[in-house]
Parts: C-alpha cells; sequence; structure tokens
C-alpha cells in the first residue's frame, strides 16, 4: 500500500515531499471515507424508515378494518342468532390478540432498535410507535368491550328463549285442561283422579318459573336499565301465564267437586224417590183382613214399614241437606 512504499523511500532526497504528499492524500481519504459512512448511514437509514412507515400504514390499514368489526351494534335477533356473533367474534378476538399482537410487537421491536442505533428521523418514529400505541390500546379495548356486550347479549336472549318457552308450555298445559265434568259420580271420580295427576306433572313447572324469577334479579342487577326493563316485563308474563293456569286448575277441582256433590245428590234423592213409590203402593192397598190373625199380619206388616221409613229419616236429611248445597242448586238450574 501507499504507506509501504514510503517507509521504502526513507532515504530519498525528496522524502519531505513525499510525506507531506501522503498526508494530504491520507487526510482527504479519510474525510472521503467519512462522507461514505455518513451516505451509508443516511441510505440505510431512508431504507429502515421505508419498511418502518410501510409497516405502520398496513397496520393502520389493519386496524381500521378491525375497528368496523370492534364497533358493531348487532346484538342478534335471537339467542341462536346471537350464538352465532359470539363464536364468530370469538374467533376475531382470538386473530387479534394473537396475530394482530404479534405484527404490533414486532413494529415496536424494530421501531426501537431504530431508535438505539440513533436513527436520523427519531423523533418521527417515536412518534409513530405512541400513535400505533394508542390506536391498538383503544382496539383493544373496543374488542374487550363488545366481547363483553355479546356475552350479556347471550345471557339476556336466552332467558327470553327459554321464557318464550315456558310460556309455550303454560299455555299447552292450559289449553290441554277438559271442561267435561262428567255423567254420573264413578266418571266425575274418575275425571278427579286425571285432574290430580294433571296438576301434580303441571307443579313441576313451578321450579322453571322459580328459577327464571332468580335468573331474572340477577340480570336485572347486572345489567341495569332498559335492557333490565324488558326483562322483568317478560318476567311478569310468565308470572301472570302461570298465575292463569294455576286459576283454572283450582276451576276445575272445584267444578269438579261441586260435580261429585250434583251427582250424588241426584243419586241419593233417585233412590230415595224409588224407594218412596215402592212404599206408597205398600201403604195405599185396600186390602183388609178377614180374620184377626190377617189383621194382625198386617200390622205387624205395617210396623216393619214404618221401622224402614224411621232408617231412612237420616238419608232423607242429607239428601236435602246436598240439595240446598249452592253448587247442586245451579247445576240443577242448568239443567244438568
Amino acid at each position: 500500500n501507499l504507506k509501504d512504499m514510503l517507509d521504502s523511500l526513507n532515504e530519498h532526497p525528496l522524502m519531505a515531499r513525499f510525506n507531506n504528499r501522503y498526508e494530504y492524500i491520507h487526510e482527504a481519504y479519510e474525510k472521503l471515507d467519512e462522507k461514505a459512512k455518513k451516505r451509508r448511514k443516511v441510505l440505510e437509514d431512508s431504507y429502515n424508515l421505508f419498511h418502518f412507515n410501510r409497516e405502520v400504514a398496513e397496520l393502520n390499514v389493519y386496524i381500521s378494518s378491525k375497528e368496523i368489526v370492534a364497533n358493531s351494534n348487532d346484538l342478534g335477533r335471537d339467542y341462536e342468532h346471537v350464538q352465532v356473533l359470539e363464536n364468530k367474534f370469538n374467533e376475531f378476538y382470538t386473530e387479534l390478540t394473537t396475530i394482530g399482537q404479534g405484527r404490533v410487537d414486532e413494529l415496536f421491536v424494530g421501531g426501537d432498535s431504530l431508535l438505539e442505533n440513533n436513527h436520523t428521523m427519531s423523533p418521527d418514529i417515536q412518534n409513530a410507535m405512541q400513535g400505533m400505541q394508542e390506536k391498538w390500546t383503544n382496539l383493544l379495548n373496543l374488542a374487550a368491550s363488545r366481547k363483553a356486550t355479546l356475552a350479556s347479549s347471550v345471557e339476556l336472549h336466552k332467558y327470553h328463549r327459554d321464557v318464550n318457552v315456558l310460556i309455550s308450555r303454560i299455555q299447552a298445559a292450559d289449553a290441554s285442561i277438559p271442561s267435561d265434568l262428567g255423567r254420573d259420580v264413578s266418571t266425575v271420580q274418575a275425571l278427579q283422579r286425571k285432574h290430580q295427576s294433571m296438576t301434580h306433572d303441571i307443579q313441576a313447572i313451578r321450579s322453571q318459573v322459580e328459577g327464571l324469577d332468580k335468573e331474572n334479579q340477577r340480570l336485572q342487577e347486572l345489567y341495569p336499565g332498559a335492557r333490565a326493563r324488558g326483562v322483568t316485563e317478560r318476567q311478569g308474563q310468565l308470572e301472570t301465564s302461570w298465575s292463569r293456569l294455576q286459576d283454572h286448575l283450582n276451576l276445575r277441582k272445584e267444578a269438579l267437586i261441586s260435580s261429585t256433590e250434583l251427582f250424588t245428590f241426584l243419586r241419593a234423592a233417585n233412590q230415595l224417590i224409588q224407594w218412596a213409590t215402592n212404599m206408597r203402593k205398600l201403604f195405599v192397598s185396600d186390602e183388609i183382613g178377614t180374620n184377626v190373625s190377617a189383621v194382625d199380619l198386617q200390622i205387624l206388616q205395617h210396623r216393619d214399614l214404618k221401622c224402614e221409613m224411621d232408617t231412612r229419616v237420616s238419608n232423607r236429611e242429607e239428601c236435602d241437606k246436598l240439595g240446598k248445597c249452592d253448587t247442586v242448586t245451579w247445576g240443577l238450574c242448568d239443567g244438568t
């Protein structure tokens, strides 16, 4: 190299001139090398900044597209629809917090590296990173809020679905209560047994009504305001339907009791009428004994009839008591 050549000319008479020339060349080379290094850093900074800015721009587009999803106000038409929305959003949220977060972290790692290397545009890079952090944090907050809103909507839609199903079940049970009051005591008793069985089966609904009432109270505490009022109104409709069914069951029970009393009275009355008719035939007989023995026999028969009449007094009194019941009186008036 030039330095070695100069050293080999150490005894040359123009050595001083050579040294001055060498110093000039060396200084010029140092200046050129410094400029080259600066130019190289400028080019590297420009290259790195270009890639950084491109990633920032792509992330801004990515965040903007995700904000549209996170800002959605769709809470579903019904329970099934909101479940579909929640499942899709959970996939969106998972992608956001994994792939999206990875892209943001990678951007910040690259930005920190540029700042550590004293990039010529460090203030702009720092501002871009700060702005990106704010946008990303805002998106995560929106997504978390949307996730919580969908979860609450799932609960509310499920409650409304359960109430609708139970009200339909109650209405079906109410419609299945028959109006037949029987033809006689035995058929009424069969209807009563059937009604008791139906009442027992229907009481199983009570636990579901009580369970939904507890759920109503929980939802009111979690989601006060208009949405809770809707839950309260639906619970009121459920309780009204349940009360109406209970009233119908009680009315049916009372009607069957009344029908039993009516047919019991009619049976007793018919038996007494038939007995009285037969007795009257015996009492109105014109036959008179032709001798003492025959007359004594007739007297004994008369006494026996009188004793039988006395034993029927309690039956008549019971029949009178049944006949004076309001339910029997109403039944007779209705032509039963």
